[in-house]
């Protein structure tokens, strides 16, 4: 099986906990991928996945600083139901949907989060709005640089 297959598989493996308990049932393939599936150690899958939702939980950790200090410990396992309800997202998008999530839990987090999650979105355009009026500066660098490199 080629190597773009198999690293489709192991980005679903690793970010849906339905797909690994179903695993042991019987690969959800036939063939090639069935045989390579039916090879992997479901340990070693499980450790790669608790990787991710870590690395994960730190990005959004950074993100969310507000609502991390409020839940407390309680941050892991809301994130935990987050992630898997809401599969892999880029760390600014993770953040932004975790915060959509907090912000229908009971208590004080709702406010919390809301008020973060728009602030992430008020970020976000922000930085677009940077990049849009960068890039023709950049561009007028890049071309006197260039010039001066030739003349």
């Amino acid at each position: 099986m080629e190597l773009a297959r198999q690293q489709a598989w192991l980005a679903r493996l690793s970010t849906d906990a339905g797909l690994r308990e179903r695993l042991p049932a019987g690969p959800p393939a036939a063939g090639e991928e069935a045989a390579w599936l039916a090879g992997l150690s479901a340990r070693q899958v499980e450790a790669f996945a608790e990787t991710l939702l870590r690395k994960r939980r730190s990005a959004v950790r950074g993100l969310l600083p507000q609502s991390t200090r409020s839940l407390g410990p309680r941050f892991g396992e809301l994130f935990r139901a987050h992630a898997a309800r809401r599969g892999h997202l880029a760390p600014f998008d993770d953040a932004r949907a975790f915060a959509e999530f907090l912000a229908v839990q009971p208590g004080p987090i709702a406010a919390i989060a809301r008020r973060e999650g728009a602030a992430l979105r008020r970020g976000r355009v922000l930085q677009a709005a940077r990049l849009l009026l960068d890039k023709p500066a950049q561009l007028l660098r890049d071309l006197v640089a260039h010039t001066a490199k030739d003349g």
